[in-house]
C-alpha cells in the first residue's frame, strides 16, 4: 500500500509526506529474518519555498528492509535553484 498527503500554503510554500509498504515473498523457508516473507517500509517528506526566480527545496526519504534484506537506507537533500 502507498499513502501520502501534500499541502500548499499560498503560492510560495508546499510540504508533503508519504509512506508505503512492499512485501517480498521468497521460496526459501531457511532465509534469515522472517523466512519466506519480508516487508520493506518506505517513508519520506519534502518542503519547498518559492520566491520569484528562486526556490529552496528539501527532502528526506528512508527505507528499512531494502529489497527484502535486513538493511535500510536514508537520503536527504537540500537544493537551491535560481532561474535567470
Amino acid at each position: 500500500w502507498v499513502a501520502g498527503v501534500a499541502l500548499n500554503f499560498g503560492d510560495y510554500v508546499s510540504v508533503s509526506y508519504g509512506q508505503g509498504t512492499d512485501t517480498y515473498r521468497y521460496n526459501n523457508a531457511a532465509r534469515l529474518g522472517n523466512g519466506e516473507e519480508e516487508q520493506s517500509h518506505f517513508q519520506g517528506y519534502s518542503a519547498a519555498v518559492n520566491a520569484g526566480p528562486a526556490a529552496l527545496k528539501f527532502f528526506q526519504n528512508e527505507v528499512d528492509h531494502l529489497n527484502g534484506s535486513l538493511t535500510g537506507d536514508k537520503h536527504s537533500e537540500i537544493n537551491l535553484s535560481i532561474a535567470f
